[in-house]
């Protein structure tokens, strides 16, 4: 059947009974066309990305603010799928390699890709990495330099859950 708003599911596990919602979750933020520079100070250090990511399509389990959002429905039995994407690229001469991260309540989740960019050829890098959604988690996304210090101008960005 459909499900309705405030539905909910029970899950049996191990003699435990879980709750979630019945619903798929889901929560999007984008960035188009950026231009502001994302300052990185120390080489593999995670930064939080420089810009305004846009809240598009969200379900009501999630508020958005600052380029992050927060859960605020029931804590999960089965993991989210949490994902993270960026062009960029590197200010000043030369090439450095970027990663991106997503990071809940400031912990990076998992691994994600790492990308080359120059200041007129951009790099491209993502990650996706699963997460059980707990009540009150926090869900950013930030990137790093691995090879250097040069900052970036993040072009393009998605944080995306579900």
């Amino acid at each position: 059947e459909v499900a309705i708003a405030g539905d909910e599911v029970l899950v049996l596990r191990g003699g435990t009974v879980y709750r979630m919602a019945a619903a798929a979750l889901f929560a999007y933020a984008s960035l188009v066309d950026g231009t502001d520079t994302t300052t990185i100070n120390t080489i593999d250090v995670w930064v939080p990305i420089a810009g305004t990511l846009l809240q598009g399509s969200t379900s009501s389990s999630f508020s958005y603010a600052a380029n992050q959002f927060t859960y605020n429905g029931i804590t999960q039995a089965v993991p989210t799928r949490l994902s993270a994407k960026m062009s960029l690229l590197r200010v000043g001469g030369g090439s450095d390699i970027y990663e991106v991260g997503v990071f809940v309540n400031g912990i990076l989740v998992g691994t994600g890709m790492s990308c080359t960019a120059q200041p007129s050829i951009e790099g491209f890098t993502y990650t996706e990495n699963p997460h059980i959604m707990q009540t009150g988690d926090i869900i950013d996304m930030r990137v790093r330099n691995t090879s250097g210090t040069a900052d970036c101008i993040i072009t393009s960005a998605q944080l995306a859950i579900g």
